[in-house]
């Protein structure tokens, strides 16, 4: 194994998963407002449009590449296969999260190949049905990226020394309801007051 590589691996997927978190953290705050709030319509090309389109392609950009299993990748898989007499004495291992990950990846790739990377030519007709197809929930994609910020958290600390927690990378996303309030006073987005169910448009 090449230590420096190794090391290096562990950093980049870190990094890529920490950005990808705190990245969903500001759509899961702009659904929140949106339950508390009622349903909000932003405005075709505008800011906030753009940026919630912008954010979710980039969470999900970070994922595929941190879960590719391309043998020539040096992806979380990677760091697995050549750590994993560290990775299965940590705290937050388990054979159930590798599993689910595992799965995870699987769902993913048929996202990049079929439409997030590649437009398919089948899946060109309707990409919604290659999401569906995929079956991957908001729920597993929260869990996926915890899993594999805690696993590459520790396996960080342990490697480098150091004491790191999660506070040090830690964002609510409060800021995002206030430009939200911000917005709605300046007339840059609407805010109807419906139903719970009705969310993020």
């Amino acid at each position: 194994m090449d230590d420096a590589k190794y090391i290096k691996a562990i950093a980049r997927n870190f990094n890529e998963i920490a950005n990808a978190i705190q990245k969903r953290q500001v759509l899961v705050t702009v659904e929140e407002y949106a339950k508390k709030n009622g349903r909000i319509f932003f405005y075709g090309a505008s800011f906030f449009d753009l940026a919630v389109k912008a954010l979710f392609n980039d969470v999900m950009a970070h994922l595929i590449k941190v879960l590719d299993a391309n043998k020539d990748s040096a992806t979380f898989w990677y760091v697995f296969q050549n750590g994993q007499n560290q990775i299965v004495a940590l705290r937050s291992y388990s054979k159930e999260k590798i599993s689910f990950l595992q799965d995870l990846s699987e769902k993913v790739k048929h996202v990049r190949d079929k439409t997030h990377f590649h437009i398919d030519k089948e899946g060109v007709i309707n990409p919604e049905v290659i999401w569906e197809e995929a079956g991957i929930s908001g729920n597993d994609l929260g869990r996926g990226l915890e899993y594999l910020f805690d696993v590459l958290l520790e396996l960080k600390n342990l490697i480098r020394k150091e004491n790191m927690t999660k506070d040090n990378y830690f964002y609510d996303g409060c800021d995002v309801a206030k430009l939200l309030d911000l917005a709605k006073k300046e007339g840059l987005i609407e805010v109807h007051h419906q139903s719970e169910d009705m969310i993020l448009n």
